[in-house]
């Protein structure tokens, strides 16, 4: 959590990615339509940590868009998160995901 709070995201997806594939099962992460929602809770599980420091909100709307987690320092300087959970299967699909995510949020 430290490094996504200060902006490595590398680091952060890199130490996310070490945990999963040691520590979760193929059913959690099976294609399905609850997958995605599997991740998004799992997170939010994890940055409940941070309530101390930052307001957390979850699958809140915005503007015209809806995002899966939000964080807000409660201090002034860090920069505020917002992150948006997209599942694909073939690297092909990310780029589309991403504009997808965009667009949602």
């Amino acid at each position: 959590m430290k490094h996504l709070v200060v902006g490595e995201v590398s680091a952060f997806v890199e130490q996310l990615s070490y945990f999963l594939r040691r520590s979760v099962s193929y059913f959690y992460t099976k294609k399905s339509s609850t997958s995605e929602g599997f991740y998004d809770g799992l997170v939010l599980g994890m940055l409940a940590s941070l309530g101390i420091t930052h307001y957390i909100r979850s699958n809140r709307e915005g503007g015209l868009g809806r995002y899966d987690l939000l964080l807000i320092p409660k201090k002034e300087g860090p920069k505020a998160l917002l992150l948006e959970f997209k599942q694909v299967w073939k690297e092909e699909e990310l780029e589309n995901s991403v504009k997808l995510a965009l667009s949602q949020i």
